[in-house]
């Protein structure tokens, strides 16, 4: 595999990961009825749109093409999620849900980084670790409060 292309392939895979999220949080957004929990999920949306934009920018930075959207495993990801989620959640469920996926992102982050990463892929991919650590923390203030 040649230096340029690895790192696209691995931006790729997070970029669909940022996807994914924008899309739950979307839907997060619409279920939350608490106006702080909605403000902070309408916050952390927006780091992750932000994020995949620059995400797509370094792809194109590499000369390749940024992902538009998630792929199959993604969608059906998606879809499995969206059954799961038929019922009405609490906040507390909303917000514990999305801290845990923002856990699974986080991780997959750090696998991405000990990848074919250049040293400007892999400072981008810190720092956007970085902000998810944030927004766990914020999450996790909401599951806390209301289980008080």
């Amino acid at each position: 595999m040649n230096t340029t292309k690895a790192p696209i392939e691995e931006l790729n895979a997070y970029l669909k990961g940022e996807y994914m999220a924008i899309d739950s949080y979307k839907k997060y957004i619409n279920k939350a009825t608490d106006p702080a929990v909605k403000a902070d999920l309408e916050c952390i949306l927006q780091d992750h749109t932000r994020h995949a934009q620059l995400i797509a920018d370094r792809i194109r930075q590499l000369g390749g093409e940024p992902a538009q959207s998630v792929d199959l495993m993604g969608k059906m990801g998606q879809l499995m999620n969206s059954i799961k989620n038929i019922t009405e959640k609490s906040d507390v469920e909303i917000c514990q849900e999305a801290c845990y996926w923002e856990e699974q992102g986080s991780k997959m982050g750090m696998e991405v980084v000990k990848g074919d990463l250049d040293p400007t892929s892999c400072a981008l991919i810190k720092d956007i670790y970085a902000k998810d650590m944030e927004h766990i923390d914020k999450l996790k203030k909401h599951i806390e409060y209301k289980n008080l």
